[in-house]
């Protein structure tokens, strides 16, 4: 059922973005968006991780904080605006 899905997906795409145009304005989009977040990881990278650690031991409570976030606050990777770190590793591939 998934490859059934799938495959008609792709033939749905593939018929949309015929022209050269959309194509541009899909890929154009998702290019920006990509670099929007790697953009945000160096900013994480370079001193932005440790601002963002500072401002939540000030004005959060960790008895109501996500394990989650108190795991991403306590580790030196960054997250950029993915859901969980590892995401900036594959979409960088």
């Amino acid at each position: 059922m998934a490859f059934a899905v799938n495959t008609l997906l792709f033939y749905a795409a593939a018929w949309y973005v015929r022209d050269g145009a959309t194509a541009a304005r899909i890929f154009g989009a998702t290019g920006v968006g990509h670099g929007d977040s790697e953009v945000m990881a160096l900013e994480q990278r370079y001193g932005g991780l440790q601002r963002s650690r500072e401002y939540a031991a000030l004005y959060t409570d960790k008895a109501q904080t996500a394990p989650d976030m108190l795991l991403r606050m306590t580790s030196d990777r960054v997250f950029a605006s993915l859901v969980y770190p590892n995401a900036l590793a594959v979409t960088s591939c």
